[in-house]
């Protein structure tokens, strides 16, 4: 447990745990966690645009009160207006229509492509500027989005409790760098 060192004439005692864990637990540079964060958002371009394709029931959003409802406006409902026929196809064709997701790299393709056709446009992706917050950055936990009160030793990142650091170890911490 103990391991004694020599030094010249006296003789120390040291720990030997902090040789053990010292491997698992070093501090890693910003170069690193800057690769790592670019690492994690290819991961969830690429989780995004595994799905690609999405299926869009505008039946859902719609909501049409019954005849037999309460919800119908006072008297004998003699006053509803019929829906016209051109709504109804309208509305036929958007049902079960499937899109497709684009990844926001495809998003920037598509605003250079239109902005070399058109050069006088300004308002593009790549133009907008936002000056800095007057608030300061909320520190927010990366497990569980509370607010955080820790920074990881080694990797930096945020947690709020014990248990949002255990799992923040098992599956974020610098597991992108190896």
């Amino acid at each position: 447990m103990f391991i004694e060192v020599t030094s010249g004439t006296s003789a120390t005692r040291r720990s030997e745990r902090p040789r053990r864990i010292g491997g698992a637990m070093k501090r890693v540079d910003d170069e690193t966690r800057h690769q790592v964060a670019e690492a994690r958002l290819l991961a969830l371009e690429r989780d995004q645009a595994s799905g690609a394709v999405d299926t869009f029931d505008a039946a859902d959003d719609v909501w049409e009160p019954s005849d037999d409802s309460d919800a119908t406006p006072s008297g004998n409902g003699s006053h509803r207006r019929r829906r016209s026929r051109k709504a109804d196809a309208t509305e036929q064709s958007v049902i079960g229509t499937k899109r497709e997701r684009k990844t926001l790299e495809m998003i920037l393709v598509e605003d250079r492509a239109e902005a070399e056709k058109n050069p006088n446009l300004v308002n593009t992706f790549e133009a907008c500027e936002v000056g800095e917050s007057r608030y300061p950055s909320a520190k927010i936990c990366s497990v569980c989005l509370f607010l955080a009160k820790y920074q990881c030793a080694r990797c930096g990142m945020l947690y709020c409790s014990k248990r949002c650091h255990d799992i923040h170890r098992e599956t974020k911490c610098i597991k992108f760098a190896e």
